[in-house]
């Protein structure tokens, strides 16, 4: 009896000695998730007052302050009290910009902004909106390219023309505005330069050759750039992104490999996500930036690893059913209509533009007399996945040339990329629908 009682006696005393052991163990698991929690959480706390406190009188270009992602990032940096010049093609359109950030900010710490009218189309114009946004503070601290011109078709129905104008747009107008501010930031060794650039400056997908030429080209030459004045005291930052969408909520869809890389694009960013980034670029100085998903990612490490596995996804992708009905459409229109035709095989193809902020497709030409030309089809959000397709405006000289189909298709695409309900309104969009039954239109249609 002694004995067991001391073998128990022996066997408590080692079970005591290893209590602060199991204890300390068990204890430190649970407190080290919370204080890394909590340090995450603070760090990007600061990391957002540090965004928002270094624009302070900084002087800050925002190529397009007429998109969603420029609006956007107008907001952040005038309430941080930045100097801001904002550029876009439209002059009543930034004064309305202006005086919104005027009713909405505290005139005591914020400074009016400075508009410049700028077109990446016209090139012939831009020297004198360089020359205008260096008298407006006599330097620039920070220049902000997030315009750019959208195009999905087939390689083979674009014209060299359409080409060019992608590559004015999206290449040839940034390069020629930062060229022309460089010099001032290498004179003073300071500046920053942010370039909000697509997920194909990275990875080109089928139906989007000039697009994805576009985006590598102004890819690589900010790459090129950033080494050449990284001894200047300026700093270059990319920031790829799939698309900057106004209903993107954030939330992942259920879709398959081959559908997510070529019938549907990549779930987008919301354009305040993208102004908060290039916030926290400027802050943190992050050489590049993907905001793109876990797929996208997927898709890039493959094409540098195993490209020809990428390669055969992709050929295999433009067999999917709806490319195929794609083609079969633009067959139908041709065997419809030969003067579409010849729109959609010379030189004259029009392309369709959707300005996201104003909710709107537009399809601009010159007429015979030299006059621009512009149809419009608007559209409303009439909730978060909701709209209504309102109305179309063909001016004369573009009717019977099937602008109307070409804005009718383009919102319809955007209905069915973006999975939204759709109210039509529209009378040319009705008939589109009814001229085209193999697809399955009324799927998304509010009766």
């Amino acid at each position: 009896m002694d004995a067991n009682k001391t073998e128990v006696d022996n066997i408590w005393a080692i079970l005591k000695e290893m209590e602060p052991v199991w204890t300390t163990t068990v204890l430190l698991v649970p407190c080290s998730v919370v204080l890394t929690a909590g340090f995450l959480y603070v760090y990007s706390l600061v990391l957002g007052l540090l965004s928002k406190s270094s624009m302070r009188n900084k002087v800050v270009v925002i190529s397009d302050a007429l998109s969603s992602l420029g609006n956007e990032c107008s907001g952040i940096f005038h309430k941080g009290g930045a100097r801001l010049i904002l550029c876009g093609k439209s002059w009543e359109k930034l004064q309305e910009l202006s005086d919104d950030l005027l009713d909405t900010s505290d005139p005591s710490v914020t400074f009016p902004p400075k508009l410049v009218l700028l077109d990446f189309g016209n090139t012939e114009a831009l020297p004198e909106a360089i020359r205008e946004i260096l008298e407006s503070y006599g330097c620039v601290d920070v220049l902000i390219l997030n315009s750019s011109m959208k195009l999905k078709a087939p390689a083979h129905i674009l014209s060299l023309e359409m080409d060019k104008k992608l590559m004015d747009n999206n290449y040839f107008g940034p390069v020629t505005l930062a060229k022309g501010l460089l010099p001032s930031m290498m004179s003073r060794r300071s500046g920053h330069l942010v370039v909000v650039n697509s997920i194909q400056g990275k990875l080109a997908l089928p139906f989007r050759t000039s697009y994805a030429a576009s985006k590598h080209a102004i890819q690589a030459f900010f790459d090129c750039l950033r080494s050449e004045v990284a001894g200047s005291g300026i700093s270059v930052s990319t920031i790829n992104l799939t698309f900057i969408s106004s209903g993107a909520s954030g939330k992942q869809k259920d879709m398959t490999f081959l559908s997510y890389l070529y019938t549907k694009k990549p779930l987008g960013i919301s354009p305040h996500e993208a102004a908060s980034e290039v916030a926290k670029t400027l802050a943190n100085k992050r050489k590049e930036v993907l905001m793109v998903s876990s797929l996208p990612k997927v898709a890039l490490y493959a094409r540098s690893f195993f490209p020809n596995v990428f390669f055969a996804v992709m050929a295999a992708g433009v067999k999917d059913t709806t490319n195929t009905k794609m083609f079969r459409e633009i067959m139908s229109v041709r065997a419809k209509s030969d003067q579409m035709a010849y729109m959609l095989s010379s030189r004259y193809w029009l392309p369709v533009e959707h300005d996201r902020q104003n909710r709107r497709f537009t399809v601009s030409r010159t007429s015979g007399t030299g006059v621009n030309e512009t149809a419009v089809l608007n559209y409303r959000f009439t909730a978060a996945d909701e709209v209504d397709l309102v109305s179309t405006f063909v001016p004369e000289a573009c009717r019977g040339q099937g602008v109307a189909a070409l804005l009718s298709k383009a919102a319809i695409d955007f209905v069915l990329e973006e999975k939204l309900k759709a109210r039509v309104s529209c009378w040319y969009i009705r008939k589109y629908m009814e001229e085209h039954p193999h697809h399955d239109y009324k799927a998304f249609q509010i009766r």
